[in-house]
């Protein structure tokens, strides 16, 4: 069985899938994705998109828009929902180092949209070096407090045999229950499967039977991981 760690949509869009090729599935979401304010991008020009969770507040897309974001996936999903001009990176660092090549002016007034917890601020990165940008906070996250019974009986039962990480904050509250629960017992039977170096560092000193990192951050990179490694 495999335990999805995404919020609750995005996990479940991830299980329909597990379960047309015949793989079993628990959702235990550790983070809980609160709205703050949806945005439109009237009066912008370009886009800069780091977290897929921001996706969801945002009102529509202009054809005209540039889009900057970070991640593969994100990529596909902005494409699917109408986006035309979009470019993705494999950090907010690099976008970032990408966008201090081009001049303020091409790319006119620019809309960064995050949740609260931001792994760079990224207009006061670069709004002194004469670019126009404005920060709109459209989420934030609420972490776990406890795991529900049914995942520590799945747990102890030794039924749960992956558990999927696409977050540093996910695999950080995933660890903390543990340790609150007083199950670190149970790593050395546990496969991780991480989105990326920066979120399997999260879990690195930490006994698990395998840590599995996708070659990318797509979900193809994801499905094959599962393909390879688990079913």
């Amino acid at each position: 069985m495999i335990l999805l760690t995404r919020p609750y949509p995005q996990s479940f869009a991830i299980g329909t899938v597990l379960k047309k090729r015949g793989l079993s599935f628990f959702i235990e979401p550790m983070l809980t994705v609160v709205p703050l304010e949806p945005v439109s991008l009237v009066g912008h020009q370009t886009l800069i998109i780091t977290s897929r969770n921001a996706l969801d507040f945002l009102e529509s897309f202009r054809p005209n828009v540039t889009i900057y974001c970070v991640g593969q996936s994100l990529e596909v999903l902005l494409r699917e929902k109408g986006a035309v001009s979009v470019r993705s990176f494999a950090s907010v660092l690099r976008l970032v180092e990408f966008i201090k090549t081009k001049n303020p002016q091409d790319l006119g007034p620019i809309l960064y949209i995050a949740g609260q917890s931001k792994t760079l601020d990224i207009e006061a990165y670069l709004g002194p070096l004469g670019y126009s940008i404005q920060t709109k906070t459209v989420y934030k996250t609420e972490s776990a407090k406890i795991l529900s019974p049914d995942l520590m009986d799945h747990l102890k039962k030794g039924e749960i045999k992956t558990v999927s990480f696409f977050s540093k904050k996910t695999a950080e509250t995933f660890v903390n229950l543990i340790r609150f629960h007083g199950l670190e017992f149970l790593y050395p039977t546990l496969v991780a499967v991480s989105f990326s170096q920066e979120i399997a560092n999260k879990l690195k000193d930490l006994p698990w039977k395998n840590s599995i990192i996708t070659k990318n951050s797509s979900m193809n990179s994801f499905w094959q991981v599962i393909k390879n490694h688990v079913g």
